[in-house]
């Protein structure tokens, strides 16, 4: 192949998708191993993408989309000439070399589409197959395959699952090992599957599922303003937006969690403590004492954040990462998977391994 395809990295074993929150390279910019391309984010963590070669680098994902791990996210050309690099991209998609997601294959086979319908497409993802679905006048909901199901009858402790299927399946978990709840359906996003034996369910059953007893829904869309509409949603239909604590998490009688939060297995929240609207806590991570952590944040597998700490919304501290006391994460920061912060992140910016700040964009 005339040309290297780089390769969304599978980070850790719960997450599929990613989200490449910023590119760090220009089209066509030259790079050599080691080079950072990119920033990606997990429902657990922010992650850094290098290089591992040199050449010309073109960006196959654009900032804010999702990927699925083994997607391309850049193709690396030994020449920095566009017409080249268009001329090989098409003739490596007529040879056959295109990467499917699971989730676009089964819109195609849903919709009737094949590969010729993306004919400059190296890469098919879901967005990318939803979009053509909708060109031509079609919703994704109009598919056999998400025929919605039948509405069973709620109990007082039954929550219904809405969203994407990581955090789904995080909350469905911690329900099994007695969180609280019991996981009775699933509503995915769009173009998504099954979760496990759930009924699975659609938007256009509210009424019908309310009418059937239904109070308590858990939101689990990826990303701040994804929650922030679903937490707004259930509110306008008045339902409730479920916390899921699982058994195994340390919660002091002193702390508050707010609407739509999530709290995985060990983890640990200190008295005092203050958990805004649709955060997660990931399995192991720790908030310390008179802490404040904002809406629709993630604070990751194994991260630790020291007493009297405050976290803006919409804020991510990766994997593992530890904040020191006192220190402030402003709104939309990222804190990447191993980094220690001892002094404040200014709101936008990614706190990096060495301790630099960058600003996306």
């Amino acid at each position: 192949m005339p040309f290297e395809v780089l390769r969304a990295p599978h980070v850790n074993v719960n997450d599929l998708t990613l989200k490449l929150v910023r590119w760090a390279v220009a089209p066509w910019q030259p790079i050599k191993a080691g080079t950072l391309l990119c920033e990606l984010e997990t429902t657990k963590a922010a992650v850094e993408f290098t290089a591992d070669r040199a050449g010309f680098v073109l960006p196959a994902v654009q900032a804010g989309q999702s990927v699925r791990v083994g997607e391309p996210l850049a193709y690396v050309f030994p020449t920095a000439d566009p017409r080249q690099a268009a001329e090989l991209t098409v003739a490596s998609a007529e040879e056959g070399d295109v990467v499917v997601s699971r989730k676009a294959r089964d819109l195609m086979a849903r919709f009737g589409l094949s590969h010729a319908d993306f004919p400059r497409h190296t890469a098919i993802g879901s967005d990318t197959v939803l979009a053509m679905i909708r060109e031509r006048g079609l919703h994704p909901l109009d598919g056999p395959a998400l025929t919605p199901g039948v509405v069973p009858d709620f109990g007082p402790d039954d929550i219904v699952l809405w969203g994407e299927t990581n955090l789904a399946t995080l909350a469905w978990d911690a329900l099994q090992a007695g969180g609280g709840g019991r996981a009775a359906a699933y509503l995915p996003d769009q173009g998504g599957g099954a979760l496990f034996d759930l009924p699975m369910l659609t938007v256009g059953q509210w009424d019908e599922m309310k009418r059937a007893g239904l109070r308590k829904v858990f939101a689990c869309s990826a990303g701040r303003a994804a929650r922030a509409a679903q937490l707004a949603e259930l509110a306008r239909l008045g339902l409730e937006a479920a916390t899921v604590v699982h058994p195994s998490a340390v919660v002091s009688a002193a702390a508050r969690l707010g609407a739509g939060c999530f709290v995985g297995a060990g983890a640990k929240i200190g008295p005092l403590a203050e958990i805004g609207d649709g955060t997660s806590v990931l399995a192991g991570a720790s908030v310390a004492h008179h802490s404040r952590v904002g809406c629709h944040c993630a604070i990751s597998d194994g991260a630790h954040l020291g007493g009297n700490v405050t976290v803006g919304d919409g804020a991510v501290v990766g994997i593992c990462a530890a904040v020191n006391k006192r220190v402030t994460i402003g709104d939309g920061a990222l804190v990447v998977s191993g980094a220690a912060a001892f002094d404040d992140v200014p709101a936008g910016t990614v706190l990096r391994h060495d301790g630099s700040l960058a600003r996306p964009g």
